[in-house]
């Protein structure tokens, strides 16, 4: 088993009690509840990020290129 870190958290008093009563319900501690709920919210953000990147690919455009379309620019 990896070595688990210690952490504080200030909760809601009715989070806690929620958590409370997933723990009892599912015969696990609050500790493992709460580690599967952030796995499971941080793997769900990954692949929204994963896919608003293949939705919106993203172009680069050098330095140079950018002085460039800086000097042809009208002045106002």
């Amino acid at each position: 088993m990896p070595t688990r870190k210690r952490t504080t958290a200030y909760l809601d008093p009715r989070l806690h009690r929620a958590l409370r009563l997933r723990a009892k319900a599912t015969d696990c501690t609050i500790s493992e509840v709460i580690g599967d709920a952030l796995r499971k919210a941080l793997a769900e953000e990954a692949r929204n990020i994963q896919q608003a990147e293949a939705l919106a690919p993203r172009r680069t455009i050098s330095l140079a290129a950018v002085g460039a379309r800086l000097k042809r620019r009208p002045k106002t």
